[in-house]
């Protein structure tokens, strides 16, 4: 019975060791956000950030998973490369590339919005011309909708990537 009890009490005391060890104090978190936040304003004041896509929204249809996807803006340049589900009215005869290019911005705009900032990117490819418009809130969290003025309106969701520190 004594045995059980000690055995009882190691335990209860390595599982609360483990968990206490484990999480971070209200201070971290705040500066770990904080820096965060200060890394996304930096990245959007230079226009120079890469956004990885992992969820599309169709304007018709369900949401889909995908990975592998991505938008580099970069020195007045922006680099998409996107899958595209949705209607096309006008498509060129070898299928086109859709939302997979790379070529120079008309526009780069930044707007506040709340916890974040609203950036509109003008965009011409021979096929179309795009409006993205990115709202990348403090957390790195990136919420893009694809206008074009042939095919139908998409909606991506992604994270900010950071250099690894």
């Amino acid at each position: 019975m004594k045995i059980r009890h000690i055995f009882l009490l190691c335990s209860l005391l390595v599982l609360g060791t483990a968990c206490g060890t484990l999480r971070e104090t209200r201070e971290q978190r705040a500066a770990r956000l904080q820096r965060q936040a200060t890394q996304v304003a930096e990245a959007v004041r230079e226009g120079n950030f890469l956004v990885s896509i992992d969820r599309m929204i169709p304007h018709t249809g369900a949401v889909r998973q995908v990975s592998q996807y991505s938008v580099k803006v970069e020195d007045n340049v922006i680099t998409s490369y996107l899958p595209y589900f949705g209607q096309a009215r006008k498509a060129s005869f070898n299928g086109g590339n859709a939302l997979d290019f790379k070529t120079e911005m008309n526009a780069y705009v930044v707007n506040p919005i709340k916890d974040g900032h609203r950036i509109q990117i003008q965009a011409n490819t021979k096929e179309d011309r795009f409006l993205y418009t990115f709202q990348i809130y403090d957390d790195g969290s990136v919420t893009l909708d694809v206008l074009s003025d042939n095919r139908d309106p998409i909606t991506y969701m992604g994270q900010l990537e950071f250099e690894r520190e």
